[in-house]
């Protein structure tokens, strides 16, 4: 359910379900995930108010339109600022679709960047169609894909990350790190969890009962 951007954040002294803000902006999806919530037990704020969407539990980035639509209307709302606020805090940020592509420090193709959290590239691959069902192959350990056996997720994005160049560094745990592998066409990462960093480069709101399971594994982690 949506509130209002003045609703209260609860007090941290009272257990309750978890908080979701969900980041609104201009085109974006906000609502479609919202919805997509609501068969889950979590509080949903949709709100492009700052301090809630750093003060909840969990906060998601949905995609809109194009990358670069995104990209203005999260430059206008300090979005950069907030994730970088959010994880120094260790509190979890899911980003979805296009928002997906934005992490990465080097767009092709004159796409912006936005977050610039994780090296690499977003390419247009003219032999992977979209919309389109994909298995993912789920990571060792990987928290989103736990208990799933072979499913698919329906990827409507059209670029596509097609190498991994993040290690882990000294103590820090590797980055998980999913794929969608094919015999035919060039292998792409579907989703990435990077400690509190997570993203997908699929919409799990489109993706029927996997993406329902695939956010309940990510609110029970929160």
């Amino acid at each position: 359910m949506a509130h209002p951007d003045d609703s209260p954040i609860r007090d941290d002294s009272i257990q309750e379900i978890p908080i979701v803000a969900i980041l609104d902006y201009s085109g974006s999806y906000a609502e479609e995930v919202s919805r997509c919530l609501t068969v889950h037990e979590v509080d949903v704020y949709v709100t492009s108010n700052w301090a809630m969407c750093l003060s909840a539990d969990g906060l998601i980035i949905p995609g809109g339109d194009s990358p670069q639509q995104i990209a203005r209307e999260l430059q206008s709302l300090r979005g950069a600022e907030l994730v970088d606020a959010r994880l120094i805090a260790n509190r979890s940020v899911l980003a979805v679709g296009a928002a997906f592509n934005l992490l990465f420090e080097n767009e092709s193709n004159s796409e912006p960047n936005v977050f610039n959290q994780w090296p690499g590239a977003s390419n247009r691959i003219d032999s992977i169609a979209v919309p389109q069902w994909f298995e993912v192959e789920g990571a060792s350990e990987s928290v989103l894909f736990r208990d799933f056996a072979s499913e698919k997720f329906l990827f409507e994005v059209p670029l596509f990350v097609t190498e991994w160049k993040l290690d882990a560094q000294g103590p820090l745990t590797a980055p998980k790190v999913s794929w969608v592998n094919s015999a035919e066409k060039p292998s792409f990462i579907a989703a990435v969890e990077n400690g509190p960093l997570v993203a997908t480069q699929f919409y799990p709101h489109s993706s029927n009962d996997s993406g329902a399971r695939l956010l309940a594994n990510w609110i029970k982690s929160l």
